[in-house]
């Protein structure tokens, strides 16, 4: 008994000798895992805040853009309150880097902010002082510098970025370093956790825990606050108007672009109903147009539309509308983004563009009346002078006479074919639904007389409706017809196949004829203007016809091209129009 019990205290004192061992390395291993943590911590909030450095730059600019625009001092207050924020952010983290090379690298990315900046006072000093086109072209000129310094930014934040994840990386190393020494006093924790469970009351532990949950959630909450903090800065610096609206079509959010644009505050738009708030009251159209576009949004589509709303004087600004459903994983919708971009400017020159094409095209067609005006004198007179005095004249001046006739008719069809070419295209490819086999029908009976006179078949599979502009396409089909009825071999009937083959963006079409075909030497200078393969003696014609129809499939974003082949075995033209 006595040797049991000297063997027990002897037990009972190597058990405590050794849990005092444990924990003492276990306490010395903890504290270097705690001050790593801490570390980590230091390293993550850096590289928060030179994100929200690289982000405070972009409202700068941002600001400086929409003040370009507004010409509001609320704009530039803004700025210069980002611009201190950032200094602010900068001073602190000026002694955070390891090793000097860190720290020129993030000296030399202020000083690159700091020259845009000045850049930005210099733009602003113009947008206030200059007459807005003169300030607009100084700003422009300027471009290669901006270019410059954003990209100069943009490459010292990453490689800023690049240096601190390098510096986490080591303390992560470190961390695992020390995890995994822990593991070495395995049974010293053991014994360290029950002696401690043994000498701790319950209150103490759930202290313990509740001050972790604690700065868990300050942590959580942190973090959401820059994520938030980043949004910000970006919602209201882009020089869009974005709205965020529930299912109601209430509003719930807007940026400051689209509360300045029209001199608004969000309390005067908040929590009504989108179609009801400032921008839209021009008139019931607009209003109802809106609600039925939302309709849609609800319906899961995203809707977009060109749309005149009021800016803060009531006048009628142009904007590229949309409205882009929200939608969880599972597809429910739960809420509406509204975001507008104004394009009056784009308006304003698509208008002034379209009245210079009404001018030209009334000149050119001016032009042409008076250039035919003379051919036409001649051509008649010439044939006057034939048909009344060719007895008196020899055969070679009646060859002349014929030959001038000839050459008038010719720069009159060449007239007409140069005007069509100048015409197409300048008033935009209005397009709409065509029925390709229904028009070919229709052409095919202009060309019935020369089919007749030739024995010639022209034949097409099923084709498909696409959209284009239906004078051009028409064009288009008459231009390839009569080239492939036109250059037949001698003796043999022409043969006209057309076909289309539909591909997931495109419809691609061929017509393939049976006649003298094309050199592939030949193949890329067809479509050239005023090409032809032929003397005039062999074939009529302008050498406008194919020029005409590659300026045609290019207007409505396609392709054209031409199968070389052998002679006399017939020629393949292609053409693509997108679906």
């Amino acid at each position: 008994m006595i040797t049991l019990r000297i063997l027990q205290k002897s037990a009972t004192f190597l058990s405590a000798l050794f849990i005092i061992i444990a924990g003492v390395l276990y306490y010395h291993n903890y504290n270097k895992q705690s001050a790593a943590g801490k570390d980590a911590l230091q390293v993550e909030d850096y590289i928060n805040a030179v994100n929200d450095m690289y982000i405070l730059q972009l409202n700068v600019v941002g600001n400086k853009r929409l003040f370009q625009l507004t010409k509001r001092d609320s704009v530039l207050q803004q700025m210069y309150s980002d611009r201190t924020i950032f200094r602010s952010l900068a001073k602190e983290l000026r002694n955070i880097w390891e090793s000097a090379d860190d720290s020129i690298v993030f000296a030399d990315w202020m000083d690159i902010n700091e020259q845009r900046f000045a850049q930005i006072d210099v733009h602003i000093s113009w947008t206030r002082t200059l007459p807005n086109n003169e300030a607009i072209s100084k700003i422009n000129d300027d471009v290669v510098k901006t270019i410059y310094f954003t990209r100069k930014i943009s490459l010292g934040y990453n490689a800023i970025n690049t240096r601190l994840k390098e510096q986490a990386q080591k303390i992560r190393l470190l961390r695992a370093e020390l995890a995994s020494n822990n593991g070495i006093y395995l049974v010293g924790l053991i014994f360290v956790n029950l002696v401690l469970l043994l000498l701790s009351n319950w209150a103490t532990s759930k202290a313990a825990a509740l001050k972790s949950q604690q700065y868990m959630d300050q942590l959580s909450i942190q973090q959401l606050a820059i994520k938030e903090r980043k949004f910000r800065g970006i919602f209201n610096s882009t020089l869009h108007f974005i709205c965020f609206l529930d299912t109601e079509g209430v509003l719930k959010e807007v940026n400051e672009t689209a509360l300045q644009f029209a001199g608004l505050i969000q309390n005067d738009v908040v929590g009504k109903k989108f179609w009801d708030c400032y921008w839209w009251q021009m008139n019931t159209e607009t209003k109802d147009k809106l609600k039925k576009a939302f309709e849609t949004a609800l319906g899961g589509e995203t809707v977009t539309y060109e749309v005149a709303v009021w800016d803060k004087d009531k006048n009628e600004v142009t904007i590229l509308f949309n409205l882009k459903p929200l939608t969880d994983d599972s597809g429910r919708i739960l809420a509406v983004l509204s975001e507008g971009q104004p394009i009056q400017d784009i308006v304003d020159a698509r208008k002034a563009i379209a009245l210079k094409n009404l001018e030209l095209e009334h000149f050119a067609a001016t032009a042409a009346h008076d250039l035919k005006e003379p051919l036409r004198m001649i051509s008649g007179f010439m044939t006057l002078m034939k048909k009344n005095y060719s007895y008196n004249l020899d055969e070679k001046a009646n060859q002349y006479i014929d030959y001038a006739v000839d050459g008038a008719k010719r720069m009159d069809m060449l007239i007409t074919d140069i005007l069509e070419y100048t015409k197409l295209g300048s008033a935009g490819v209005q397009k709409q639904k065509i029925d390709t086999g229904k028009l070919l029908s229709e052409i095919i009976l202009l060309f019935h007389p020369i089919m007749e006179e030739k024995k010639a078949r022209v034949e097409w599979d099923h084709l498909p409706v696409i959209q284009g502009q239906l004078t051009a396409i028409r064009l288009l089909f008459n231009n390839l017809i009569s080239n492939a009825l036109k250059y037949q071999q001698e003796g043999l009937p022409p043969i006209v196949h057309i076909n289309c083959t539909a591909f997931e963006n495109e419809y691609r079409f061929s017509i393939t004829d049976n006649g003298i075909g094309i050199p592939p030497e030949q193949a890329e200078k067809v479509f050239d203007m005023f090409k032809r393969l032929h003397g005039r003696g062999q074939y009529s014609g302008t050498g406008m016809g194919l020029a005409t129809c590659k300026k045609i499939v290019e207007l409505h974003g396609g392709k054209i091209w031409v199968r070389p082949s052998v002679q006399g075995t017939g020629s393949s033209f292609y053409f693509t129009i997108p679906k």
